[in-house]
């Protein structure tokens, strides 16, 4: 297995899912030397993202960027959510060159739902 953020991500989470107190602690310590002997340090803070983000994915939290053309309503945004399951995280993001609908995009997909594809 090739050493990627991803990977080491991953790892982590596989090592750590089930510890907790000082068998947790010895994990890290571990993990962390791990990472020096591999020069893996530089990349600490994608590492620890990738972490956050499988950990988040293994618990079926669902994490969306939505953009749209202009701020939408909390009662327009739970009308989004509710077509990605109950857990879900979002990132709004406002751009004013769409014109009007959204661009949805989750880790695999990305829908387009803007009038600036659709002219």
């Amino acid at each position: 297995m090739k050493l990627s953020p991803q990977n080491c991500g991953k790892i982590l989470y596989e090592l750590t899912k089930d510890a907790s107190g000082k068998e947790l602690d010895k994990i890290v310590k571990h993990f962390i030397l791990f990472l020096k002997r591999e020069q893996m340090m530089a990349k600490i803070k994608h590492i620890i993202n990738e972490f956050v983000d499988y950990t988040k994915e293994k618990k079926g939290i669902v994490k969306l960027q939505i953009t749209s053309a202009r701020d939408l309503s909390k009662t327009e945004l739970d009308k989004i959510c509710k077509h990605f399951g109950q857990k879900v995280e979002t990132e709004m993001k406002v751009d004013k060159t769409l014109l009007g609908g959204v661009v949805i995009k989750d880790k695999n997909r990305i829908l387009d739902a803007s009038l600036k594809t659709q002219l």
